[in-house]
Order: C-alpha cells, then sequence, then structure tokens
C-alpha cells in the first residue's frame, strides 16, 4: 500500500510540475490539462467526503474522539461536506481568468509577432 501510495505521489508531483512550467509558458495544453485535474479533484473530494464516515476517519488519524464528537455536534462535519465542493470554485475562476493570457492555439505558444 505504502508503495502504491509513493508512485501515486510521484506521479502527482510529475504532472504539477509539468502543469507549473506550461502555465509559466502560457502553453494552452498546459491549461486544459489543469482544468481536468481541478475537476477530477474536486468531483473525488465531493465523492469521498460525502462516502466516508468522517468521525471514523479524523478518529482513525489520531485525534481525539472527544474533539471529534464535539466537532460533530456542532455540525462541523456536515460544513466540511458541503465546503469541499465550494472551495474549488475560486480555482475555476482564476483559471477561467488566466485563461485570455493564453494563446488560442498550441501551435502558436511562445512566438513573437
Amino acid at each position: 500500500m505504502a508503495r502504491a501510495a509513493g508512485v501515486l505521489i510521484l506521479a502527482l508531483s510529475g504532472t504539477m510540475l509539468y502543469l507549473g512550467r506550461g502555465l509559466y509558458r502560457l502553453q494552452i495544453d498546459a491549461w486544459r490539462l489543469l482544468l481536468a485535474v481541478i475537476v477530477i479533484m474536486a468531483i473525488s473530494g465531493t465523492i469521498t467526503f460525502w462516502r466516508i464516515d468522517l468521525v471514523t476517519m479524523y478518529t482513525s488519524m489520531g485525534v481525539d474522539s472527544h474533539v471529534v464528537t464535539a466537532a460533530a455536534k456542532m455540525g462541523q462535519m456536515n460544513f466540511l461536506r458541503w465546503m469541499t465542493p465550494i472551495w474549488f470554485l475560486p480555482w475555476f475562476g482564476w483559471l477561467l481568468f488566466v485563461r485570455r493570457y493564453f494563446p488560442k492555439s498550441s501551435t502558436t505558444a511562445g512566438v513573437s509577432v
């Protein structure tokens, strides 16, 4: 399990490195890939937080059960479930805002006219 997690982290790190470099160079392909990554992460996070028992998750992570129980009674677990998809909205907005600075196609990227 740990080996698979390490491979996944390396793959995500490589993807983020490519995206950072591509966005810096205003490559439209990197912008499109980042859009796909953000959509996938938003969907994955939303599904995950709605399917798992957050009290059990935080308890298994070593958080004191009294703290987790108190947070659940105050409605913090439902807050996390609803805020997960909302937290991605600023990323979508930023991505749509910076789209105007990218060339129309990847063939014109890096060519000074």
